[in-house]
């Protein structure tokens, strides 16, 4: 069995320049370990989701097992990036078992109208193809979490908490983190 644990940023965040997201994907490396049946990937919010699916179905395809799927991601990684690669994934068939997101933020697909980031307007739709989510969000400031939707029978939602921290502070808060890190824990031991 093959597990991929992929860790995705907010908007602003970069792999040059320390944020909590980077600090989240080091924990994760130090938690799998070094094994060729476990990967961890950072990627940006705005990577090619299509592309880098295609990658993750090749790797499948090349491994000849199993290919277990993880996700962790905030801001617009959560409400952009993780959505598109999870629907780029569920059309090569491939599912994400456990999806953890912080603050999520809606993107809206068409540019005069991205400043509803900014508002309580916008609903994120989690595809069908994930199996469980755990969200973390926040109403202190803005942008905050916008709501999730899902419409598969699947799909379980275990996870729904609001913290008090600012946007800003949600790829780094610690309920967050250690959610993440159980997962990571919990992949382990399966």
């Amino acid at each position: 069995m093959l597990d991929l644990h992929v860790v995705i940023g907010g908007f602003t965040q970069r792999r040059n320049r320390w944020h909590g997201m980077l600090k989240l994907n080091e924990k994760v490396i130090a938690a799998v370990g070094m094994s060729s049946h476990r990967r961890v990937w950072f990627q940006r919010w705005c990577d090619p989701w299509k592309q880098i699916a295609e990658h993750v179905w090749l790797l499948k395809e090349e491994a000849g097992q199993e290919l277990r799927v993880f996700v962790y991601a905030y801001s617009w990684g959560a409400g952009w990036g993780a959505m598109q690669f999870a629907k780029h994934l569920s059309d090569a068939n491939i599912k994400i078992e456990v999806m953890v997101i912080s603050d999520a933020v809606f993107r809206h697909p068409v540019l005069i109208m991205r400043w509803t980031a900014m508002t309580k307007l916008g609903t994120i739709q989690i595809p069908d193809n994930v199996n469980v989510v755990h969200r973390f969000y926040q109403k202190r400031g803005r942008p905050m979490g916008h709501k999730v939707h899902w419409n598969a029978i699947e799909t379980e939602i275990q996870t729904d908490r609001e913290l008090h921290y600012e946007h800003a502070k949600m790829d780094d808060a610690s309920e967050f983190h250690a959610k993440v890190l159980e997962v990571v824990d919990d992949s382990i031991a399966a």
